[in-house]
């Protein structure tokens, strides 16, 4: 049996195995990815369980990039969050009060309310 690491090129790494030929001649592959499968040369059997293997790691790779997507999507359309409404009312100040020094003061009062 011989065991092979791949590391693909989003730096992920799998493992195929390509085993000895059986009775019939056959070499029998698989992936740790669950493929498996036989060719009739042990040169063939690798060929076809890393190209199994980069088929697999592709298509966890679109998934994930999907399954990011389609988060960032919904939350892109999630509804915005309405702000209260606010009103500021502002309460009548007195008339200005002139002080001897002949300047004058101004006294104003804000209310916050719905």
């Amino acid at each position: 049996m011989q065991t092979v690491n791949f590391m693909g090129p989003a730096g992920n790494v799998a493992q195929y195995a390509v085993y000895d030929a059986n009775s019939r001649g056959e070499y029998h592959w698989s992936t740790d990815h669950g493929d498996s499968g036989s060719e009739m040369s042990s040169a063939q059997a690798q060929i076809s369980a890393r190209t199994a293997l980069k088929a697999s790691m592709a298509a966890r790779r679109r998934t994930d990039q999907t399954t990011t997507y389609r988060s960032v999507e919904k939350w892109l359309q999630r509804p915005a969050k309405r702000p209260m409404p606010l009103t500021v009312k502002c309460a009548e100040a007195p008339s200005p009060r002139v002080s001897s020094g002949g300047s004058s003061s101004y006294s104003i009062r804000w209310r916050l309310g719905r």
